[in-house]
């Protein structure tokens, strides 16, 4: 009895420690969100509608190393740079890509434009973080004091 009672303590303290991390997602993407918007031409929510593999890049194994999806997303609010009701980007990723896992996805996402390629980037993975209401005000309070410039 007394091994179980330990084993559920233990349990217990683990889940309240994990669960608190949890709760506050937005702390440790506070400080990206703040240099995304800084160093990025686009930032917005937004929710994917499509993905789809627009490029496979063999690996010098010959195998496919990464992929570069082409992204379409419904705009739901604009913090930085013109607003878009949709926007289409690319990404790289590391292959394999399940296309599923990407459609329906939220997140507030900055974006680079390429004049070169005249197309939207993500630069690399550091881009894209969830949605809260902490990160949406820092967001929104970006937008605020651009819009008072």
């Amino acid at each position: 009895m007394r091994a179980f009672t330990c084993l559920l303590l233990i349990i217990l303290a683990y889940c309240d420690i994990n669960c608190n991390k949890s709760n506050d997602l937005s702390a440790e993407y506070d400080d990206m969100l703040r240099s995304n918007l800084i160093n990025t031409d686009y930032t917005a929510w937004m929710k994917i509608e499509k993905a789809e593999i627009y490029e496979q890049i063999k690996a010098d194994n010959g195998t496919i190393g990464y992929v570069v999806l082409k992204v379409n997303a419904k705009v739901i609010e604009t913090f930085k740079g013109d607003v878009f009701k949709n926007i289409e980007y690319y990404q790289w990723c590391e292959a394999p890509v399940k296309i599923e896992k990407w459609v329906d996805v939220e997140d507030i996402t900055s974006l680079k434009f390429s004049k070169e390629n005249n197309k939207f980037l993500i630069p690399d993975n550091g881009y894209g973080v969830p949605v809260t209401k902490k990160l949406l005000k820092i967001a929104r309070s970006y937008k605020k004091r651009e819009s008072i410039k």
